[in-house]
């Protein structure tokens, strides 16, 4: 796994309108100790239908020269917030959605979410979400030199994106990111591996089973059929998403 988190339970002792108003970088600084002046990026969301925090702020900070994007999860109250800091890693990060992992069955994943204003709400006229998870994409693309399946040197672009489900509830609190789920695979040879997912009913109530399509491709200098797409599939586990995928990849004949 390329993204580590390391969410921990930390207080913020602030005024009610320090999180709630223009000041989510002042937020943001003060909930990671570091200096405002670090904070490159930092937008904040009301949440709506959420039992256990009232806000979060989506940011990023420069710490020796590397860029962090990081989550806080704010719980407020009249004079006190309380909550959980998530570190997404350092690659472009886009907030996705929020969604209910005990809810309907669907897609997962979605558009990029536009802030129009500060803390526009996430959730907004829905009931209450029995499983609420944050849904971001991250992306690292670099060009790279590869080898091909025979050995020969390949320069191209290498891409692997991940979506990184990050869970709202309070149980999870201590390590809130439970689930990074690959997209794109890709090499400079062409070969590689990308998936979407769909939320679907499986054994459990509590949560929904996490189905993914994913399609194989092979070196661009094979003269092979691709692949046809297999399914996989993840459950959660201990609160965490393990992949249980009994079908075998197969290569090309």
């Amino acid at each position: 796994m390329r993204l580590v988190s390391i969410p921990v339970l930390v207080a913020l002792l602030c005024a009610p309108a320090l999180a709630r108003a223009d000041g989510a970088r002042t937020t943001l600084a003060q909930f990671f100790a570091i200096e405002e002046a670090n904070v490159t990026k930092a937008t904040g969301y009301r949440l709506a239908g959420v039992r256990d925090y009232t806000e979060v702020i989506v940011g990023a900070y420069t710490q020796n020269g590397h860029e962090q994007r990081v989550v806080a999860l704010l719980r407020c109250g009249p004079r006190v917030c309380k909550g959980a800091r998530v570190w997404l890693g350092p690659h472009e990060t886009d907030l996705l959605g929020l969604v209910d992992l005990a809810g309907a069955p669907g897609p997962l994943g979605g558009g990029r979410i536009d802030a129009r204003s500060s803390w526009t709400t996430l959730g907004g006229g829905r009931k209450k979400l029995r499983f609420p998870v944050l849904v971001f994409e991250t992306r690292d693309r670099k060009v790279a030199t590869g080898r091909s399946r025979f050995r020969e040197a390949v320069t191209g672009t290498e891409a692997h994106h991940d979506l990184v489900l990050v869970s709202l509830r309070r149980s999870d609190e201590r390590s809130p990111k439970i689930a990074t789920l690959p997209t794109v695979d890709l090499y400079p040879s062409g070969a590689g591996t990308t998936a979407t997912y769909t939320l679907a009913k499986g054994s459990q109530r509590a949560a929904l089973d996490i189905v993914a399509t994913e399609q194989r491709y092979l070196d661009r200098d094979l003269a092979c059929i691709k692949p046809e797409p297999v399914e996989a599939r993840y459950v959660l586990v201990k609160g965490r998403y393990a992949r249980v995928d009994p079908l075998l990849r197969k290569g090309c004949h």
